[in-house]
């Protein structure tokens, strides 16, 4: 119906709630994806129907409630505003599918996927469809920004009371405006001081999935509790003075700390949002909810029944200010992200009796109701009162897939159980599932030297050990070894030093020392007389070996040897500068050496050139002779040198090749054929995705292999076929534990099993701190100190536990931000440490470190962006071939300035709306957006600034490229623009008189 002459379309102009804010944005952010916000309701409908009649209450719905009229439009201030028209058509739409009913699921999922213009009134639509006799189907289609789940009854209520009555009057109902202009009254600061301390100390979001670019509409999951356990739970909540949504909500923060190894988790809550003191508020219709973070601190020795009592009381101090928006609730708590799963508990169950009681006798049957909503976060549930607790959880499928939310939803069920049945359990001893991953359980010799000398008798007299012309047969090498070990005058529970170069000679002293039951501790030759002093004065050695041909005397008999006796002593880098000496066992060792021999197909040739003074490199030699392999030594020139190693290989027709991935990428770009490497292995380092795929290419028949372990664990504790460190070596068990140690997903790597060692050397207090009783079991457990976590492949390796550091309040990684150099066009390796509270980057790399900057503002989000990129001409490395972060140099801060200005017109204008839109003076070209305090709320702002100064922009570009530069680059053009609107009787929205006037002028019928 058009509006009379001479009078505005316009009914009114209203402020958005912070929840339509936010809506908003997810709406503009990319306008081509799905709208995860369109909702929509199904209504089943049996008996006699009148179309026409249905359509009429429709329409009258619409003019009832003046906010379903209306649209979202941005001003040239960036301020979005809600115009209300006085009228606009009702989408209805009827389709008979009576002959094919099989189409109605294609239907709903084809309306479900057509976005609404949110300049488009109304943002609702109707479809009636037929699909038999007297069987039909309503569907409601609407933007969420229109009303919220505690409105859904009263307008499906209010529907059909019209429908029953030909449109008869309704009771007034009070309009959503005056729940704005409530909002608008209520005291911000006040409610930003009690978030900001019911926040403060929080060290970073608690987020369960990473951002994906195919994030689109959510899944659906849905299963529910048994009508027993609901009928416990509700029962227990009450007698306890507990709420079902704390109840829920605190096992839900049970679980996201398994998911994500945090004690201080931060979940996001949807609250109704209907403020009690708003006479006739319950019968009001519009967008209440708001979104609001949860923050549970978990305490080791507090009961569940505690936790969840001290839950409920913290969110009690809340309950008047669940007003607050969510970004400006993050933007006190100093965190840009605060969480990424959400908890909704439905409390508004549709009354059908009161339906029934509209429609009479001779009217429709209402006999179902479908809902179909959704949210943008990777994780979602949904509870349903009722007998049997509903759940329906939504997810990304980019992040989830069905298995993983299924599986999700059983350990939620079995903390339900815990609550129900032991609320006095310790939080600390509450996990969903025991997840331990074990290795396969296989015999191993009592030894290192029965492992040896059932391999000699197998192959007597197959070439053992090449070192440049000398070769020995098994044989040869057993019987030298012997000698040696009967010269040694040492046994079990003492130790020989090894201060021999790489050589045959130290392969026969390696096996002599290990027959005759001592342990030994290799010497690199090459380190200074200082720290060779340290280690034998800490080590003690009975015998030190610097010429092997004072060894030599008649064989005799041999000390028997016990599992439990020291077969290695093995210095590694300690947090006190000072270097520990690792006490590993000949069951260890054998346990090591055995599982490498059955799990590798066994090899002609592999070449030795790992240090020797590393369990690696130990490992490397005696893993060969174990096999049966011939075992090509590399001299110490030769294992340091790309370019000789590479013709090594080829010239001994070496198979198995055992590096640190930054010697593979040399490798991978040497000009040596390797024609005959069936199998890389590699360890000690990350094996990053780009080096795994150079590898494939170049080699694309060779097996790729990742290990990863430590000389507490004689070497090698996991292997994968992959990027991954995969699963547990034989006799060996992997534990993922938190902060309680209790199992999680993400976590600190345990591990027990045959493979550790006894400890420290001489260093009772370290040992005790890193080797830990095992509450799962007997024996013990070896504290890492890596982070990694569970994936269906194997266990993946994100880092150092104790590496990480903050910035910004998040805490990082720096393996994932070394990853994502890594990735980038012209780096091939890539180191990142903290500096003055910034990362600092060093990169081996063909560009510039700005450039490279730059680039990765644009690929990972802004608290992983480097303050700084140094570039080098190769990254220091320790004795062992890893990185040494103590001899990168000092970066140069300078280069982070905020005073490079503008250089062409269209930067001008961009840095100023940068500084307009933020509060500040200046901006510079290449500073970040959000660095700079952004968030989403204000990006609508600035894309509709620079809208109107004729520059095109999208939320999704300032997200992408957030610096003025890579904004300039990347926007259009468009023609300015400049429009407002008019606001109703009382505006909530506050525009000069100026703009008035000219809004009316505008809008004139």
């Amino acid at each position: 119906m058009p509006a009379e002459p001479g009078k505005s379309t316009v009914e009114d102009v209203l402020p958005l709630s912070p929840t339509q804010q936010g809506m908003v944005f997810h709406a503009l952010f990319d306008e081509q994806a799905p709208d995860v916000y369109t909702g929509q309701l199904t209504l089943s409908l049996d008996g006699p129907l009148d179309a026409a009649r249905f359509r009429a209450a429709a329409e009258a719905l619409l003019r009832r409630h003046a906010n379903l009229r209306a649209e979202f439009r941005t001003l040239s201030s960036g301020k979005v505003t809600q115009v209300v028209r006085r009228e606009v058509a009702l989408p209805w739409r009827e389709t008979d599918l009576s002959d094919r009913p099989d189409e109605f699921e294609a239907l709903l999922a084809e309306d479900r996927a057509l976005r609404f213009d949110l300049v488009k009134p109304p943002l609702l639509r109707f479809t009636l469809v037929k699909l038999g006799d007297e069987r039909h189907r309503l569907v409601l289609s609407s933007h969420h920004l229109l009303w919220d789940g505690w409105s859904a009854p009263i307008l499906v209520r209010e529907l059909f009371t019209l429908y029953a009555t030909g449109g008869a009057p309704l009771p007034r109902v009070r309009p959503y405006r005056d729940y704005l202009k409530w909002l608008s009254e209520q005291d911000s600061a006040a409610a930003e001081k009690a978030w900001s301390e019911a926040l403060s100390d929080l060290d970073g979001p608690t987020l369960v999935g990473q951002p994906h670019p195919e994030s689109g509409v959510p899944e659906r999951f849905t299963t529910t509790l048994d009508a027993e356990t609901t009928a416990k739970l509700t029962s227990l909540a009450r007698e306890r003075g507990l709420t079902p949504s704390t109840v829920l909500q605190g096992l839900w923060a049970l679980l996201l700390s398994g998911l994500t190894g945090r004690t201080d988790v931060v979940l996001g809550a949807t609250v109704s949002g209907r403020p009690p003191g708003l006479a006739g508020v319950e019968s009001m219709v519009g967008l209440f909810i708001n979104t609001l973070p949860v923050r549970v601190t978990l305490r080791a020795d507090e009961s569940l029944e505690d936790l969840l009592k001290r839950l409920q009381r913290e969110q009690s101090v809340l309950l008047d200010h669940q007003h607050a928006g969510l970004a400006d609730i993050q933007r006190v708590s100093g965190h840009s992200t605060l969480f990424d799963t959400l908890i909704v508990f439905e409390s508004y169950p549709l009354d059908l009796s009161e339906i029934e009681q509209a429609l009479g006798a001779d009217g429709p049957r209402l006999t179902g109701i479908d809902v179909h909503d959704a949210a943008h976060y990777p994780l979602s549930l949904t509870v349903i009162p009722g007998e049997r607790l509903g759940w329906t959880f939504g997810y990304q499928p980019a992040v989830f897939d069905e298995a993983g939310v299924s599986g999700i939803a059983d350990r939620l069920k079995r903390l339900v159980e815990v609550f129900t049945d032991a609320p006095a359990t310790p939080v600390a001893r509450i996990s969903p599932e025991n997840t331990a991953e074990a290795g396969p359980i296989a015999a191993v010799p009592r030894n290192v030297r029965a492992l040896f000398e059932a391999q000699v008798a197998r192959t007597p007299d197959a070439t053992a050990v090449v070192f440049g012309d000398t070769k020995l047969t098994y044989a040869e090498l057993d019987a030298r070894a012997n000698r040696v070990a009967s010269a040694l005058g040492a046994g079990p529970e003492t130790v020989v030093a090894l201060a021999l170069p790489r050589s045959a000679d130290f392969a026969i002293a390696l096996i002599g020392v290990l027959k005759s039951g001592a342990a030994y501790l290799p010497i690199d030759i090459s380190y200074p007389a200082e720290r060779i002093d340290l280690m034998l004065t800490d080590a003690k050695p009975a015998v030190v070996i610097r010429d092997l041909g004072q060894f030599d005397a008649e064989p005799g008999p041999l000390p028997d040897i016990a599992p439990e006796h020291p077969a290695y002593v093995i210095f590694t880098s300690g947090s006190t500068g000072r270097p520990k000496a690792v006490v590993g066992t000949q069951l260890a060792l054998a346990n090591r050496l055995t599982w490498s021999r059955d799990f590798l197909p066994r090899h002609e040739v592999r070449v030795a050139k790992s240090p020797l003074s590393f369990i690696d490199g130990t490992t490397e030699l005696l893993g060969g002779l174990i096999a049966g392999e011939t075992v090509v030594i590399a001299d110490a020139e030769t294992a340091g040198d790309v370019l000789a190693l590479t013709e090594l290989i080829d010239r001994e027709r070496v198979n198995l090749v055992t590096v640190v991935p930054s010697l593979l990428a040399g490798l991978v770009e040497a000009e040596g054929s390797f024609a005959s490497v069936e199998t890389w292995v590699t360890s000690g380092e990350a094996l990053t995705e780009e080096l795994a795929r150079k590898v494939a290419e170049r080699w694309p028949d060779a097996r790729l292999i990742n290990l990863y372990g430590c000389s507490e664990a004689a070497g090698d504790s996991l292997a994968a076929d992959s990027v991954l460190i995969g699963h547990p070596v034989a006799n060996t068990t992997a534990y993922i534990l938190d902060a309680f140690l209790r199992p999680s997903e993400i976590g600190e790597l345990y591990l027990a099993g045959a493979g550790l060692a006894r400890g420290y050397l001489g260093q009772p207090g370290r040992t005790a701190e890193r080797f830990v009783a095992n509450p799962f079991g007997t024996g013990r457990l070896y504290r890492t100190g890596d982070l990694v976590r569970r994936t269906e492949r194997g266990l993946e390796f994100l880092g150092r536990a104790d590496h990480q550091v903050k910035i910004r309040g998040f805490r990082v990684e720096p393996g994932e931000v070394e990853a994502a150099l890594r990735a980038l066009d012209g780096v091939s390796r890539a180191v990142v440490v903290p500096r003055d509270g910034k990362l600092a980057a060093y990169v081996v790399a063909t560009r510039d470190g700005l450039e490279l900057r730059r680039e990765m503002a644009q690929a990972v989000p802004g608290h992983l962006v480097p303050a700084v990129v140094v570039v080098l001409g190769e990254l220091p490395l320790t004795p062992s071939g890893k990185v040494d972060r103590t001899a990168l140099p000092a970066p140069d801060f300078a280069e982070l300035t905020t005073s490079e200005g503008p250089r062409d017109d269209r930067e001008k204008v961009l840095c100023g709306l940068f500084a307009e839109v933020l509060g500040l003076a200046e901006v510079g070209i290449h500073d970040s957006f959000f660095e700079l305090g952004g968030d989403s709320v204000i990006s609508v702002r600035l894309v509709a600034r620079a809208r109107g100064a004729g520059i095109t922009i999208a939320p999704r570009d300032v997200f992408e490229h957030e610096t003025v530069a890579e904004l300039a680059r990347n926007s259009g053009d468009v023609a300015p623009q400049a429009r407002e609107f008019t606001p109703g009787n009382t505006p909530l929205v506050s525009l000069s008189q100026e703009q008035l006037a000219k809004v009316s002028a505008r809008w004139q019928a």
